[in-house]
């Protein structure tokens, strides 16, 4: 499974070196800025935004959501 994500997000995480968090159904993944170039585009589609009228790509990611571990690591619980 793929979490896809608008390239313009990861160019900004990317930019700031900040790591990008995807949300899904309740879990939660962690990409550092380090692997925000592992993402790939499946298609060389380009779609238009129905807000805004921008265009973008779609960076897509292999699901890997944090465990029980790394969030208690991540969040100190």
């Amino acid at each position: 499974m793929y979490a896809d994500v608008y390239d313009y997000h990861v160019k900004k995480c990317w930019e700031k070196r900040e790591e990008l968090v995807i949300e899904f159904e309740g879990e939660e993944m962690v990409i550092p800025p380090s692997h925000l170039k592992s993402g790939v585009s499946l298609t060389d589609q380009v779609f238009q935004s129905k807000w805004g009228g921008k265009s973008y790509k779609l960076i897509s990611f292999v699901w890997k959501p944090l465990t029980e571990e790394e969030k208690e690591k991540r969040y100190l619980i």
